[in-house]
């Protein structure tokens, strides 16, 4: 008896752990959110901003004060010249000050607008990050919808089946029309095992992305209904030239460019550098037990075969590629958003037309069941409307998952995201 009891609490518990471990349901917002922080193109840009970042400390450490400590111990002599045995055991502290490198100067400004561009990147693949999943998130939304569409379209053709066998057993109807009727049904459940099977495939995309553990029990709380944008092309072009991160990632590439040939143009310039020594020991014969070195180097290379012309030369075509990337990239945007725009009118008008078709197969297909149910109509006629309403149904789902991606397109191209604040 008591093992009966455990047994069926055991049972009942099941239901109350898997509750307990599935997921939270996953808004379009938190998708968003854990994408741009999370995704693994993000995380690799984050890595590529860290390098940039150490890099600017390296160059600028070559503008700070360098500092050592040295420890000598020596023993030499050669006897054979008559010279004395000598002995010195000194420590000693080393300072060198640049006073003067405008080059390493410029390179450090530089490796800093280089580190800022990077930072844009940063912020370029955060928003393809929002904007792909928006796109696996409205998938998932449709494939759930025409799932639960194709559920109903095959409990309709199951009750249809069902009013064939009575009408056939009442003899209103030709025995030939069950096989009819069941292989439409047949047709509808491997429409729906197919609607399945997508299905699972959007959530398993959207998981990757997100970088979740596979789990079937991912629950969507966002419904599949139509957004809008606010704002005319104008207006996101407008945006899009302001905070397009390729745009202000270009522009700061192109600053930095001209400091690499500002720094190149600059070798040609005398470098000085102070430097500062204090040592303290002792030594036989006796030079003293403590001194210092003070003192200033200034360095001018005079003839070096033309490396520094050739560094000169290089630098300026790299501000010719980077000017030419800057164009590149405004254009690209213009034409991004442009693009984006009438996708968005053109998704606009598909789901109006879509739901028009919508009404209409509808309204026939009702007709069409009255007129067969009253001897007018036949049933390949019925069926033909049924299958036109599902397929219409389908189109309208698909219109609004078009027209969700465009308005997200739309964002990501003015370069923001949906949950950002509207243009104004």
């Amino acid at each position: 008896m008591r093992r009966s009891l455990v047994t069926v609490l055991l049972l009942l518990a099941l239901p109350l752990a898997a509750e307990a471990q599935a997921p939270p349901p996953l808004s379009l917002a938190a998708a968003i959110a854990r994408a741009q922080a999370a995704s693994f193109d993000v995380r690799l840009s984050e890595a590529d901003a860290n390098g940039a970042a150490a890099r600017v400390l390296a160059a600028r450490a070559q503008l700070l004060p360098q500092i050592g400590a040295a420890g000598t111990v020596m023993r030499g002599g050669i006897s054979q010249l008559g010279m004395p045995v000598a002995q010195q055991t000194y420590l000693s502290a080393n300072a060198t000050v640049p006073l003067f490198a405008p080059a390493d100067w410029e390179t450090a400004r530089a490796a800093s607008l280089s580190a800022h561009a990077s930072s844009l990147d940063l912020a370029s693949a955060r928003n393809d990050a929002a904007y792909i999943v928006t796109q696996a998130y409205e998938r998932a939304l449709l494939t759930r919808a025409i799932v639960a569409s194709r559920t109903a379209t095959v409990e309709y053709q199951r009750r249809r089946a069902a009013d064939v066998d009575e009408r056939i057993k009442a003899g209103a109807t030709p025995r030939y029309e069950r096989a009819q009727a069941q292989a439409v049904l047949a047709g509808a459940l491997q429409m729906l095992e197919d609607a399945n099977a997508d299905a699972d495939e959007a959530l398993a995309d959207l998981e990757f992305l997100l970088d979740l553990p596979m789990s079937a029990g991912l629950n969507l709380s966002d419904p599949l209904d139509p957004m809008t944008a606010a704002g005319t092309v104008a207006v996101f072009q407008g945006r899009a030239a302001l905070q397009r991160p390729e745009v202000l990632s270009a522009q700061e590439q192109v600053l930095a460019a001209q400091a690499r040939l500002t720094a190149a143009r600059d070798r040609y310039l005398p470098i000085i550098a102070g430097a500062a020594q204090m040592y303290a020991g002792r030594s036989s014969p006796d030079l003293g037990p403590r001194g210092y070195q003070i003192g200033i180097t200034a360095t001018l290379p005079l003839v070096d075969g033309g490396v520094r012309a050739a560094a000169s030369m290089d630098a300026k075509a790299d501000v010719d590629r980077a000017r030419i990337a800057l164009e590149k990239a405004q254009r690209s945007v213009e034409r991004d958003v442009a693009n984006a725009y009438r996708e968005y009118q053109a998704a606009q008008r598909d789901l109006e037309l879509a739901r028009r078709q919508a009404a209409a197969s509808a309204q026939e297909l009702r007709i069409t069941i009255l007129r067969e149910r009253s001897g007018k109509g036949i049933a390949l006629e019925t069926l033909a409307a049924i299958d036109q309403d599902a397929s219409a149904r389908e189109s309208v789902l698909r219109a609004t998952a078009r027209l969700n991606d465009a308005v997200a397109g739309l964002y990501h191209a003015s370069g923001s995201t949906l949950f950002e604040r509207e243009p104004q």
